[in-house]
C-alpha cells in the first residue's frame, strides 16, 4: 500500500523492494539451515526410555 503512493520515487521504490526480497531470502536461508539442528536437539533419541530389567 505504501509503494502505491505517487510521492515515492521509482528509485526509492526499487530499493525498498530489493531490500524486502533480500531480507526475506536471508531469513528463509538461515531458518532452513538451522532447522535440522533444532529438530535434532528436540527429537534426539533417549536410551533411558525403556528399562532393561537388569
Amino acid at each position: 500500500m505504501l509503494l502505491s503512493r505517487r510521492w515515492i520515487y521509482s528509485e526509492c521504490k526499487d530499493l525498498i523492494v530489493f531490500a524486502t526480497y533480500t531480507v526475506v531470502l536471508f531469513s528463509i536461508l538461515v531458518q532452513g539451515l538451522s532447522l535440522e539442528r533444532v529438530a535434532r536437539r528436540l527429537y534426539k533419541p533417549s536410551a533411558t526410555i525403556w528399562p532393561t530389567g537388569n
